[in-house]
């Protein structure tokens, strides 16, 4: 479709289960889930609506070298999308009575 035009991203954050503590394995991925599950002015189920509403295509995982975040969408909706993945990294919630 020439007249859609979309985009896509890849954040790729030096975290991953490489540097997980011995006695806490799986750390990595714990963060990962956790940072999505609320951050700058939304909760979990707010930034969950705020991607599908922007029709954001979004995924998350954890390799040996990094968190991984990505996300495809229409170009016109990139901005806001990375507004999002900027608080989930700079702002996450991570209340300590869900640690």
């Amino acid at each position: 479709m020439p007249w859609l035009q979309s985009a896509a991203f890849s954040i790729n954050v030096p975290a991953g289960c490489r540097c997980d503590p011995a006695e806490k394995v799986g750390l990595s991925n714990f963060v990962c889930e956790m940072v999505q599950r609320g951050s700058g002015d939304l909760n979990s189920r707010a930034f969950v609506e705020a991607l599908e509403f922007n029709g954001v295509d979004y995924s998350s995982g954890v390799s040996v070298y990094h968190l991984h975040f990505a996300g495809a969408m229409c170009a016109d909706r990139l901005t806001h999308a990375l507004k999002l993945y900027a608080d989930v990294l700079l702002r996450p919630h991570l209340p300590e009575d869900q640690l």
